[in-house]
């Protein structure tokens, strides 16, 4: 399949989740039986998409597709008697009890209709953790599938199907999965920053290979904040730590001080901890790793102070574990390498400090 390239493509501007929950549903409306014969190819990849992405093997009399019904984006009733829900996500991620709520919606609906069975499918086009799936209880209840199932399913029509509305969307998400494949070729050596496919493709290929085990993104004034980090608490506190912000690697600090603060009672939290010697932390801790000759060469102070219970105290000069081919793109394992060892080392430092850095922080916070 090839693309006029006088054709502008539609999905370059309908990026939104709603035009992404039109397209699905107008694809697997093709699964009517009506379609068998004027449609052929688009009623066979229908069908393939409820088999192969929706979990859905028998035959298909009667379709029912809407939208929004419930909160739910994609709600499917087939036959008469089975129930098909899908909660589809583009940039966005999942709320805190998404899937809970959702399927003890549907569970309600189809003991009030009598149906005989429900399928739930969670569909992310974009990357994400794999934690943020799996830290719900009730994902046990949903199946989760990605562009990359669905393409594969998409990639046997490729040459047979050519409405516009498959093609365009084809052609876009084989573009994007090409560059998220080659996430590297994208991250230069003299690139400040990269756009979303390319840093999320980048923070996954690290997830995937163990090291980092957690990252996300929090969308602020509009902005999307990318971090990760293998911190989790372990009791140990104040704590210091490594974290990736998009492609800046910082030296952090958990104070130990934040609890469930949020709002009003965040804002009082922070008052009182600027009413502290924070200062005096940040010098005395940042000191304490400087001392250790090989991180002294590769750690950038900050100038300017954040108060917030979770400190930056320095950044990594980006050469420290960055490393780059002669074309100037990503050199990944040698990073990775690069990163581990590093790691390594300020693990090793913390571990050394830690009595320090806790009376360093007590004196102050306590």
């Amino acid at each position: 399949m090839t693309q006029d390239i006088n054709t502008p493509n539609i999905f370059d501007y309908a990026t939104k989740e709603l035009s992404q929950d039109a397209f699905l549903c107008w694809i697997l409306s093709f699964a009517k039986p009506e379609y068998k014969i004027d449609h052929k190819n688009l009623h066979l990849l229908a069908l393939d998409c409820f088999d192969q992405l929706l979990d859905f093997k028998e035959p298909i009399t009667t379709l029912v597709i809407k939208t929004q019904v419930k909160s739910i984006d994609i709600w499917i009733e087939i036959n008469g008697s089975h129930l098909i829900i899908i909660e589809d996500k583009t940039f966005s991620t999942l709320g805190n009890d998404q899937l809970e709520r959702y399927y003890k919606v549907a569970e309600k609906e189809i003991q009030k209709l009598g149906f005989k069975s429900l399928n739930c499918v969670y569909f992310k086009s974009g990357i994400e953790s794999e934690n943020v799936f799996k830290n719900s209880e009730f994902s046990k209840f949903w199946t989760s599938k990605n562009l990359k199932d669905l393409m594969q399913i998409f990639k046997k029509y490729s040459t047979k199907i050519e409405h516009p509305f498959f093609r365009d969307f084809y052609l876009r998400s084989f573009e994007r999965l090409r560059r998220q494949a080659e996430f590297y070729k994208y991250i230069k050596q003299d690139t400040i920053d990269v756009d979303t496919d390319v840093l999320e493709a980048f923070y996954k290929k690290l997830e995937e290979d163990s090291v980092f085990t957690n990252w996300k993104y929090n969308d602020q004034r509009g902005t999307r904040a990318y971090y990760a980090n293998d911190y989790e608490y372990c009791g140990v506190l104040p704590y210091v730590y490594i974290q990736l912000d998009r492609l800046e690697l910082k030296l952090k600090i958990d104070l130990g001080e934040l609890r469930e603060e949020r709002g009003k009672t965040y804002k009082k939290f922070q008052e009182k901890l600027r009413s502290k010697d924070i200062k005096s932390i940040f010098n005395k801790v940042y000191d304490l790793f400087v001392e250790d000759q090989t991180l002294k060469t590769c750690l950038l102070k900050q100038g300017r102070i954040s108060v917030h219970n979770f400190m930056i105290l320095s950044k990594f000069e980006r050469t420290a574990w960055m490393a780059f081919n002669e074309q100037g793109e990503l050199d990944y394992d040698t990073t990775k390498a690069k990163f581990l060892q590093l790691r390594e080392q300020v693990e090793n430092r913390r571990i050394e400090v830690q009595e320090q850095i806790e009376d360093v922080a007590n004196k102050v916070l306590r």
